[in-house]
């Protein structure tokens, strides 16, 4: 579940929490509509929250609490669970790119929207 992950945001420095109680949240509503179901990986110094959607076990982000809020994309995923999806994300973290794994430090509510509907298209919604 997320409870660790939330907890560990009353650890994280105070111009961190805002972003990370968002990115909680987002993943929160993600398993309240059914479209994932979450995970929190316990790490030296982080926590990540994994929300997966079953029964693959896999996702379109993972949310890191290390040194600050980021979300972090698989591209593979994207292109077999959400191939529409993924222009849309591109487009919204250009000119970073989706690649495997890689790291946005900003999640606007925009992004937080387009994964949504990505987690949607990948539940077959």
């Amino acid at each position: 579940g997320a409870e660790d992950f939330l907890a560990s945001i009353a650890e994280a420095r105070p111009e961190h929490q805002e972003g990370l109680r968002r990115l909680g949240s987002w993943a929160q509503d993600l398993e309240r509509a059914g479209l994932a179901r979450l995970f929190t990986y316990h790490g030296v110094g982080r926590k990540i929250l994994l929300p997966r959607f079953q029964p693959d076990n896999v996702g379109l982000a993972t949310v890191w609490n290390e040194r600050g809020p980021a979300i972090q994309l698989w591209r593979s995923v994207f292109e077999r669970k959400a191939p529409r999806a993924l222009e849309r994300v591109a487009a919204l973290i250009a000119p970073v790119e989706v690649r495997q794994g890689n790291s946005i430090r900003e999640a606007s509510p925009e992004l937080l929207a387009a994964l949504t509907d990505a987690y949607r298209e990948a539940n077959g919604r």
